[in-house]
């Protein structure tokens, strides 16, 4: 909600999490939050992949005084069971 606020207008904000995660955790949550019925498909690196980039939500602390304070792997449980109860 707070990126959201007129302090925010024409901003590009980073809201990163309270640390750094790998596409592979991403993906490992993901099939853990479904009983382990995601298929993840582990393949050599091609030229031109996404290397990552590390960003910063130092901004964001100042701006905005917005600081993380969930985990990225309860965030997620938490949308998957909103979700669940709320879109059918």
């Amino acid at each position: 909600m707070a990126a959201l606020s007129s302090k925010a207008v024409n901003q590009v904000i980073n809201l990163e999490g309270p640390r750094n995660i790998s596409v592979k955790e991403v993906a490992d949550t993901v099939n853990d939050l479904f009983n382990g019925s995601v298929e993840i498909n582990y393949v050599e690196a091609r030229p031109g992949d996404y290397a990552g980039k590390i960003v910063s939500n130092d901004k964001s602390k100042s701006l905005l005084d917005w600081e993380p304070k969930i985990d990225f792997q309860e965030g997620a449980k938490r949308f998957v069971d909103w979700y669940r109860k709320n879109v059918k």
